[in-house]
């Protein structure tokens, strides 16, 4: 394969890295991602591992395909990174590391029983706010190792890493946004949104348990009937309050809804930036139950 045919097969494997749908899971994302690495460095295995926050420790994640079809060791998902050979030493110096004649290395330890043959090794740090993150390898390509090697797995690694980083924050604010719907209907929250181009109101889907209400219930789209269904005192105060607003700012107020003939507390927080002339308003509101 010529360096035109290789930057190709790197070109096309990273964007389909980041074409995979949420949906697929780190260990495929990492495995995908690995055998890329191996295939665009004429490499014959590798491997990807997690170096844990206390950068003391190392979580063996992934192997590529190749290198799991020719290696039968079986070893402890953790261990002390001060037990670890000369391959992380990219972890201990974070920077590549080259060793074309892996063998003849000094410092070298022996290979576990049923590991694969290494007979040349190359290895990247991720580093992130000053921590290591991955350490990315690759080993026994024909030729030795060269710098352009190196370029092509430290991009191979980085944007794994880049994609792993962006993915936890996707599931963990999922999680989050599930986790307070599973207790809006508890805590009696909800959320509405007004846009005033078009004097519309828009109810979140714990409406409906709240308020008995729900987006398409006549009367509760606009903003009048909104108003209409707090107390006169709240109605004032939150007129003012939107007014007054200074640009940027959100507003918390504490405001009570009216039912029937009934005033009922609710409170209230304006999460979007009202200007003098207001443009967009988002309230989250908790009601309660009781009469005042």
């Amino acid at each position: 394969m010529d360096a035109q045919s290789r930057d190709s097969l790197l070109a096309e494997g990273l964007t389909g890295l980041f074409r995979l749908p949420l949906s697929t899971s780190e260990p495929d994302l990492l495995t995908r991602a690995i055998n890329l690495a191996e295939a665009a460095t004429h490499s014959r295995i590798g491997y990807v591992h997690y170096v844990n926050d206390d950068q003391n420790t190392i979580e063996l994640a992934m192997w590529s395909t190749a290198t799991v079809a020719q290696c039968q060791v079986v070893s402890d998902r953790h261990y002390p990174i001060s037990s670890a050979g000369i391959w992380a030493d990219t972890f201990r110096t974070r920077s590549p590391c080259m060793h074309n004649d892996f063998p003849a290395e000094p410092h070298r330890r022996g290979l576990p029983e049923g590991h694969a043959e290494l007979r040349r090794h190359l290895g990247v740090p991720v580093i992130e706010n000053d921590l290591v993150r991955l350490l990315v390898g690759v080993g026994n390509k024909e030729e030795p190792y060269d710098d352009h090697d190196v370029e092509v797995l430290q991009r191979v690694a980085d944007d794994t890493w880049l994609l792993i980083s962006r993915r936890r924050e996707v599931h963990d604010t999922a999680s989050a946004l599930d986790l307070m719907r599973a207790h809006q209907g508890a805590l009696r929250l909800c959320t509405w949104e007004w846009d005033p181009s078009r004097d519309h109101v828009s109810w979140g889907t714990s409406a409906e348990v709240v308020l008995g209400a729900t987006g398409s219930t006549p009367g509760f789209t606009s903003w009048r009937p909104l108003l209409e269904a707090l107390s006169t005192e709240s109605r004032a105060e939150l007129q003012a309050a939107l007014r007054d607003a200074t640009p940027g700012e959100g507003l918390d107020l504490l405001v009570a809804l009216r039912r029937g003939d009934e005033d009922f507390p609710s409170a209230s927080r304006a999460a979007g930036p009202p200007a003098p002339r207001v443009t967009a308003c988002r309230c989250r509101a908790s009601f309660s139950t009781r009469a005042r």
